[in-house]
C-alpha cells in the first residue's frame, strides 16, 4: 500500500513539473530584427544576455523558423507581444511554424524550469528552414466573391476556378478558425486586406487559418506553392467555418463602466466588479496599436467596434489581444463563456494593456496628370520607424517596377510627400508606394491609375533652375513628333534666343545657355507657323 503511494506521489511531482516547466515571458527589450525570406541564418545578437527578449518581425505565415542561442539556453517563442500566447518552447534549437504572419517574441533564459537570468553573453540567431523552397503567391485575376459562412456547413465558392485565379471572402469574423479547399487539389495562399496583402496561411489544399481580424480576405489559388504556376484546369473552391456553431462572439448586455486606452504598456484597471453580461466602454483606441484586455476570474470577452453590438474584432476566454483596425471607441462584452454567453453576478475586476508598435504606417496615395507627366502625393499617417519611400509603376496593375525613391522625413506623423513621373506610359499608369523600415520590413499603399493627357500638343512641362545663371534646362511634352521654334524674348519684345527645337512624342530635354544674358525676367515661348502654342516665365540671375 506505502509503494501504491509513493508511485502516486512521484507521478504528481512528474506531472507538475512538466506542467509547470517552460513558458518563460516578459524580461527587457534587446535586439530586434526582420525575419530572414532565405535559407542562410540571420544573427540577431552576439551578446544577449538570459532574461532578454528579441522582437522578431515580418515573419510569414506558414514558414518554418529555428531560434538558437549559444551557450545554450532556454528560448520561449510569443506571438502578439513579450507576454502573449506561447507558441514554442524548451532548451535551443526552438522551432515553430508560424500560424499568422506579424511580430514574434523570443524570451531567453538559463533553464527552462526557474526561468533563470544571468550576465552572460549569448549570441541568438534565427533561420528561416522553408523558405526558399516554398512560400505564399499572391495577386492573380478575381474571380469569385462569397460571404464566410455562419455555420459550419462549407459553402461553395466556385466550380471552375482557374490556377491564377483569387477570390474574396468578406464577412470574416475575428477568431473564427476557417478551412478552404480546392479539388483537385491546388496551393491555397490566404491574403488580408488585398490579394497582395499579408499572407495569413498557406500551403497545399486544404488550408486553415484562424483570422486574426474581422473583415475581408482572399485566397489566391496556384498549381504549386513553389512557382505559383497558373492553369486553365476546372477547381472547385469551398470555404468552411470550422468554429462557427460551437463558439462564438457575444454581444450587448449593460453598460458598466469606462475606460480610456492606455497610451503606455501599464495596464489601465477598468472596474473592480464588472459582472458577466456587462460591457465596458474603451474611448481614444489608436488605430494599428495591440491592446490585451483581461477578466478575472476568467471570462468569455468579446470586442466590438462602433456599438456594443458592432462588428467583432476579436473574442475568446481571457485574456484577449487585438490590433485596432480603425480609431475611435469599443465595446468590451463580458460572459461567463463563449458557447451560451452566459450572466453572473459574481464581481469580475478587469482591465486593458496595450502597445503601439511602431511603423504601423498607412499611405494614402493620390495622383494626377500634368501636360503629359504625372504627379504623385501621398501622406503618411506616422513615420516611427521610416527610411524611404519607393515609388512603383506597372502598366497591367499586376507586374511592378521602382523607379525612384523619395527618403522619409523622419519621426514625425501626417507628413505629405511628392513624385513626379517625367516618362511615364503612354496611356494608363499604375502606381504605389512602398514604405521601406528601418528594420527592412515594408508596407504599401493603396494602388491608383494615372491617364496620359496632354492639353495642348506641346506643352513645356519643366524649365529650371528658375532662376537661372548658366544653363537653362527644358523638358517639353509633346503629343507627336514634330518641330518647333523656341524663343527666349525679354519683357520688352527683343529676342536674346530663337532657334528651332526638334520634339519627340512624349518628354523632349533642350537647354539654353543664358550666362551671358542679362538679369531680369523672360518669356520662353513655343511656337509653330508663327502661332505661340505655349509660353513660361523666366528669371535670369
Amino acid at each position: 500500500m506505502k509503494a501504491k503511494y509513493l508511485l502516486f506521489l512521484v507521478s504528481i511531482i512528474l506531472f507538475w513539473s512538466e506542467n509547470t516547466r517552460g513558458q518563460c515571458s516578459g524580461g527587457t527589450s534587446f535586439a530586434s530584427v526582420a525575419a530572414p525570406t532565405g535559407t542562410v541564418a540571420t544573427q540577431i545578437s552576439t551578446c544577449n544576455f538570459a532574461g532578454d527578449y528579441n522582437t522578431i518581425s515580418s515573419v510569414v505565415a506558414g514558414r518554418t523558423y529555428t531560434l538558437t542561442a549559444s551557450p545554450t539556453a532556454c528560448i520561449t517563442i510569443h506571438s502578439g507581444s513579450p507576454t502573449g500566447p506561447v507558441v514554442a518552447y524548451g532548451t535551443s534549437p526552438v522551432s515553430f511554424t508560424a500560424s499568422t504572419a506579424g511580430t514574434y517574441y523570443m524570451t531567453i533564459n538559463t533553464n527552462c524550469t526557474s526561468c533563470g537570468t544571468a550576465s552572460t553573453c549569448i549570441t541568438t540567431t534565427i533561420t528561416c528552414n522553408s523558405c526558399g523552397t516554398a512560400g505564399p503567391c499572391s495577386g492573380g485575376t478575381a474571380f469569385a466573391s462569397v460571404a464566410a459562412p455562419t455555420g459550419t456547413v462549407a459553402t461553395q465558392i466556385s466550380t471552375c476556378n482557374f490556377a491564377g485565379d483569387y477570390n474574396t471572402i468578406s464577412s470574416v469574423v475575428a477568431g473564427s478558425t476557417y478551412t478552404l479547399t480546392a479539388s483537385p487539389t491546388a496551393c491555397i495562399t490566404i491574403h488580408s486586406g488585398s490579394p497582395t496583402g499579408p499572407a495569413v496561411a498557406y500551403g497545399m489544399s486544404p488550408v486553415s487559418f484562424t483570422a486574426p481580424t474581422a473583415g475581408t480576405y482572399y485566397m489566391t489559388i496556384n498549381t504549386n506553392c513553389t512557382g505559383c504556376g497558373t492553369a486553365s484546369t476546372c477547381i472547385t473552391t469551398t470555404i468552411t467555418c470550422n468554429s462557427c456553431g460551437t463558439t462564438g462572439p457575444c454581444s450587448g448586455g449593460t453598460a458598466f463602466a469606462s475606460a480610456i486606452a492606455p497610451t503606455g504598456a501599464v495596464a489601465t484597471q477598468i472596474s473592480t466588479c464588472n459582472y458577466a453580461g456587462d460591457y465596458n466602454t474603451i474611448s481614444s483606441i489608436v488605430t494599428g496599436s495591440i491592446y490585451t484586455l483581461t477578466a478575472n476570474p476568467a471570462s468569455c470577452i468579446t470586442i466590438h467596434s462602433g456599438s456594443p453590438t458592432g462588428p467583432v474584432v476579436a473574442y475568446g476566454m481571457s485574456p484577449v489581444s487585438f490590433t485596432a483596425p480603425i480609431a475611435g471607441t469599443y465595446y468590451m462584452t463580458i460572459n461567463t463563456n463563449c458557447t451560451g454567453c452566459g450572466t453572473a453576478s459574481t464581481c469580475i475586476t478587469t482591465a486593458i494593456s496595450g502597445m503601439t508598435p511602431l511603423g504601423l504606417e498607412t499611405i494614402n496615395l493620390t495622383g494626377k496628370n500634368e501636360s503629359g507627366y504625372n504627379v504623385l502625393q501621398w501622406i503618411s499617417s506616422s513615420e516611427f520607424n521610416a527610411d524611404k519611400y519607393v515609388v512603383e509603376r506597372s502598366g497591367d496593375g499586376i507586374n511592378y517596377t521602382e523607379i525612384g525613391f523619395v527618403k522619409a522625413k523622419g519621426l514625425s506623423t501626417e507628413l505629405g510627400y511628392q513624385f513626379e513621373d517625367l516618362q511615364p506610359a503612354d496611356n494608363i499608369a499604375y502606381y504605389r508606394i512602398r514604405l521601406i523600415r528601418n528594420n527592412g520590413s515594408s508596407a504599401s499603399s493603396n494602388i491608383i491609375a494615372v491617364e496620359r493627357q496632354f492639353a495642348k500638343d506641346v506643352e513645356i512641362v519643366k524649365a529650371y533652375p528658375n532662376p537661372a545663371t548658366e544653363d537653362l534646362t527644358i523638358i517639353l511634352a509633346s503629343k507627336t513628333e514634330s518641330a518647333y521654334q523656341l524663343t527666349l524674348s525679354n519683357l520688352n519684345g527683343q529676342k536674346v534666343f530663337d532657334g528651332n527645337q526638334d520634339v519627340q512624342k512624349g518628354l523632349t530635354y533642350t537647354s539654353i545657355d543664358v550666362s551671358d544674358f542679362r538679369s531680369g525676367f523672360y518669356l520662353l515661348t513655343v511656337s509653330q507657323h508663327g502661332k505661340n502654342i505655349a509660353t513660361h516665365k523666366i528669371i535670369i540671375e
